[in-house]
């Protein structure tokens, strides 16, 4: 087995078709759990012969770790590489290994990728070759896929699972921060300080990431019920008194895994009963997909958030089901209209948006909730807005998202002066 199979893939050059294939072994770990370590040792050394024994004198093979292997496979298409994995795949499925009087077989999952590119780093190459292999092993044993052969789906699902990595070791290593947007009043100068707040992902490097590159994974794979946690937490224990000396009212939200999960609940309830930061003073933003989905539970723990104190409010009204029954049904205090909605106002195509938005408000002006518009980025939404009667504006026209440590220093400073 070639040690250099870095280097030869570094100095790959123009008009040189190559493939890099990465070979991971099916259900290798039932061979570790069944009969130890010490036998799938043996199977990996047999397996390692049988691929160096298989392909050219110029191609290269190398173990990457665990039951994974790479096969650069140079002055060689895609086609013929596809032929030459069935081929290697065959051999590996004619092994048997015997351990006591247990027999087991042998079959591998293979990624392809052309390396074709010299723009894509050695990184880069080995990334794109596991998300295909992933992809054939979520196929079946034994199966081969190119990563050009790979839908969109599928790459931002292995994406995701990636992801999942990064927030893992986040929360373990307590690196999440929070930024605040403020919402101010649609008409009229700013008589209170309400901002929501918004959570961020600090990476290894110490690069902030956005919601959106992280929130998706989260959700897709429960871990958003750990990252609304560390929130509660972090605002209602671990700066509760901070947070309540400055006066600022505070927005968090709360997933669709949060809501219906009784020991969040529980959890929540009493960080409530026990923070120094008052109930009063806070807004819970629920999605009106999330309330709707959990039905049975969200109902009562709605309720019982208001007799803590605190506000909630209806998120993203209209972007799901916008059925105004739900109005009737949780005993929200705000309404915070989908952005999409005011997005769309200042396009005269759009009409049904304003007539809409107008019929939310004013079922919410009889029902005694406030309203709230999202995405106002621009002084024509907000004239917009201001004329079909919203309470309260949020947007990048208003104020950007602003890390939550210089918001309480800024507050400070103007308390001393």
């Amino acid at each position: 087995m070639k040690p250099s199979w870095k280097s030869n893939l570094a100095q790959r050059h123009d008009h040189i078709p190559s493939v890099l294939a990465f070979v991971d072994l099916d259900l290798f770990k039932i061979i570790n759990d069944s009969v130890g370590h010490h036998a799938g040792d043996d199977v990996l050394c047999q397996v390692s012969q049988t691929l160096a024994d298989n392909v050219r004198s110029d191609d290269t093979v190398a173990r990457l770790g665990g039951d994974e292997f790479a096969v650069l496979l140079t002055h060689c298409n895609m086609r013929d590489a596809i032929h030459t994995m069935v081929d290697l795949i065959s051999r590996l499925e004619s092994l048997s290994f015997s351990y006591e009087e247990r027999i087991f077989a042998i079959s591998a999952s293979v990624g392809l990728v052309n390396v074709d590119d010299d723009a894509l780093t050695l990184s880069d190459l080995m990334s794109r070759a596991d998300i295909a292999m992933y992809e054939a092993k979520s196929a079946g044993r034994g199966q081969i896929v190119d990563y050009h052969d790979i839908s969109s789906m599928a790459q931002g699902r292995h994406s995701d699972m990636q992801m999942v990595g990064k927030i893992t070791l986040a929360l373990a290593e307590d690196r999440f921060t929070l930024y605040g947007q403020q919402v101010a009043p649609a008409k009229g100068p700013t008589i209170e300080h309400w901002y929501e707040l918004l959570v961020r992902m600090i990476d290894t490097d110490g690069s902030i990431l956005s919601p959106g590159q992280f929130i998706p994974a989260a959700e897709a794979f429960g871990y958003i019920r750990d990252i609304d946690a560390w929130v509660a937490n972090y605002v209602l224990n671990t700066r509760a008194r901070e947070l309540a000396d400055s006066g600022l009212k505070f927005n968090l939200n709360l997933s669709a895994h949060s809501i219906s999960d009784p020991k969040f609940q529980t959890n929540l309830k009493a960080l409530l009963a026990s923070s120094a930061l008052p109930a009063e003073r806070l807004c819970f933003e629920i999605t009106e997909s999330a309330l709707i989905s959990h039905l049975n539970t969200a109902v009562s723990f709605v309720d019982e958030l208001r007799a803590y104190g605190a506000h909630v409010a209806l998120d993203d009204f209209g972007a799901g089901l916008c059925s105004f029954h739900y109005l009737k049904l949780f005993n929200v205090d705000v309404v915070k209209v989908d952005g999409q909605f005011v997005a769309n106002l200042t396009d005269n195509r759009n009409e049904i948006d304003r007539v809409i938005l107008e019929s939310i408000v004013s079922i919410c002006d009889t029902m005694g909730y406030k309203t709230v518009a999202e995405w106002v980025s621009d002084e024509e939404k907000l004239a917009l807005v201001q004329e079909i009667g919203i309470h309260y504006v949020q947007g990048f026209l208003i104020d950007y998202p602003t890390p939550l440590d210089t918001l309480l220093a800024a507050r400070y400073q103007r308390k001393i002066t």
